[in-house]
This record gives C-alpha cells, sequence and structure tokens, in this order.
C-alpha cells in the first residue's frame, strides 16, 4: 500500500518540517491509542493517520513504546505550543502570584488542563501495562515523572505560604 505524505509547508526549514511530522505521528498515536486501546493500535495505523509512510514512524520512534512515550509528552505539554509544564502560562502565572490563594488557583487550572488531556491515555496505558512489560516500563517513568513534578510545585506553594 503507497503511503500518502501530507505537504508541510515548504516555508518551514527542514528542521521545522521535521519536528511538524513527529508531532503529527505522536498526535496520531495519542489520538487512536485513546480511542482504540495501546493493543489495538498498530504502528501502521498510526503512520496512515499521520500522513507518513510506516517506516517513517519506525525510523522516527522505533517502538511502539517510545511512540507511548511522547504521547504522554503530547498529552502533558499540549497541542499547539508544546511546552512542558513549567514554561506554559500557568506555571509561570503560578511562581509570579505573591497570594497563595490565587498561586494555587493557577495550579488547580493548569493542572486540570493536564489531566484532561492524559486521563483518556493513562487508561489505556494502564490496561497495557498489565500485559507490557515496555508498556508498564513507560507508565512507571512518567508516574515517577509526575510525581516528581506535583513535588515540586506543592514545595513552591509550601515556601510562598511559609510553611515548613
Amino acid at each position: 500500500m503507497p503511503a500518502v505524505k501530507r505537504s508541510v509547508p515548504a516555508r518551514l526549514s527542514r528542521r521545522g518540517r521535521a519536528k511538524a511530522t513527529h508531532w503529527r505521528i505522536v498526535k496520531a498515536a495519542y489520538t487512536l491509542f485513546c480511542a482504540r486501546g495501546y493493543a489495538g493500535t498498530t504502528m501502521a495505523q498510526i503512520a496512515e493517520a499521520a500522513g507518513v509512510a510506516v517506516q517513517t514512524v519506525y525510523f522516527a520512534f522505533h517502538t511502539k513504546s517510545t511512540l507511548l512515550s511522547r504521547a504522554y509528552d503530547f498529552a502533558v505539554m499540549g497541542e499547539d505550543e508544546p511546552l512542558s509544564p513549567d514554561k506554559q502560562p500557568w506555571f509561570g502565572a503560578m511562581t509570579a502570584e505573591q497570594d497563595v490563594e490565587k498561586a494555587l488557583r493557577h495550579l488547580v487550572t493548569g493542572v486540570g488542563e493536564i489531566t484532561r488531556r492524559v486521563t483518556p491515555l493513562y487508561l489505556v496505558a494502564r490496561v497495557a501495562a498489565d500485559g507490557d512489560p515496555d508498556a508498564a516500563r513507560v507508565m512507571a517513568f512518567h508516574e515517577r515523572w509526575a510525581a516528581d513534578g506535583y513535588r515540586q510545585m506543592l514545595e513552591l506553594l509550601r515556601a510562598k505560604a511559609g510553611l515548613r
């Protein structure tokens, strides 16, 4: 089956086109994993949804579990302008805010958005982790990463509030 590549605007640099293709593949993986489950999604289906050849998916990500991990990143960072949580506007507003209650509101808003995006993938990955050791490793990594992130945010709020 011949693959049909979607065009990426020519005005982007080669690096820009590669990045756009990368995120298109990750977004396709996220969408399909959430809709069909991890086991129910193939690399070929991801490639088709992203409009690239399956070889491109394997070249860029090597394994489906790597794509699962990148789909987590996508869910955490957001779609429009992928940014780690500490670079997102809500985090900056939280750290700049002197009033602890208002800072906490920024935290709840930001984490709520991330949770809304991550939850469908988390539920799928949790099922996959029960039978797939690679998916289990991805889950464990992202759970540790999330716990570390929450701990840092709570430390910041604790310091703002002057608590010990």
